[in-house]
């Protein structure tokens, strides 16, 4: 396997995780480390009508300071009442301008922020906002999420998730739109794509805990574009649907 399909592969995964764990109440000077394997059938890329099986690796760590590194992304999380988590984050991901001659793939890092209101311990809201995506690097993301957890039996539970995207301009035009070059070498019609609602989600999950070390889990999403992105001619299927398996391993 390349590197580069490696790199794809693990961004993949992290866009299907629900969240990455931030540090909660964790002893001075200890450190967090879960290990993994996941199995994800998803579509090639966003709006597309092919899927694709991937199988990685994975792994997080979380530092007693705030600092946590996860697939796709590393945070910080600041000093906070427990129901509260908040603080700087920097994502990162392998995005592909499809519109583009050769339709590369480049890594590309994305700093912004997050915050997250637990309720209690079953329900909890979530928002992230992201800027300097896309070819001109002005791209803003801002996607907001609700969250519930309940608990079916003994080390097993079931979380859903229903969460909201919306982009500007820059962001949608990058990875959504066709300028007047691209339209000659593509094909297809120049579209100049808007901002508004980028996407929904709904993600419904199972876990188990195999053991005090091991945890087994699975998840579906579906995910819904909206507005210019549903309407891009790069956009093939408005409606898709991914499955993720995943094995962890607390170590």
């Amino acid at each position: 396997m390349s590197k580069k399909k490696a790199l794809l592969l693990f961004c993949c995964i992290s866009c299907h995780m629900v969240q990455a764990q931030t540090p909660d109440m964790m002893p001075e000077g200890s450190t967090d480390i879960n290990l993994g394997m996941a199995a994800l059938i998803a579509p090639s890329y966003e709006g597309s009508d092919k899927q694709k099986f991937y199988l990685l690796p994975f792994a997080s760590v979380v530092w007693s300071n705030g600092v946590f590194l996860a697939p796709g992304e590393i945070g910080l999380r600041l000093p906070s009442p427990q129901h509260l988590q908040y603080g700087p984050l920097l994502s990162y991901e392998l995005q592909t301008n499809r519109a583009d001659r050769n339709a590369s793939s480049s890594l590309v890092f994305t700093p912004g922020a997050y915050f997250n209101y637990r309720l209690d311990h079953r329900l909890g809201l979530r928002s992230r906002l992201d800027y300097g995506a896309g070819t001109q690097r002005q791209g803003i993301r801002l996607h907001l999420a609700s969250w519930f957890n309940m608990p079916l039996a003994p080390h097993q539970s079931l979380s859903a998730e229903v969460g909201l995207t919306l982009s500007n301009k820059h962001y949608m035009q990058s990875y959504f739109g066709i300028n007047p070059e691209q339209a000659q070498y593509t094909g297809l019609p120049a579209y100049n794509a808007t901002a508004g609602i980028k996407n929904t989600s709904l993600q419904v999950g199972w876990n188990m805990e195999l053991s005090p070390k091991y945890d087994f889990s699975t998840r579906i999403g579906i995910n819904r574009l909206w507005g210019s992105a549903a309407s891009s001619p790069l956009t093939t299927k408005t409606n898709t649907v991914s499955l993720l398996t995943s094995l962890t391993y607390h170590y």
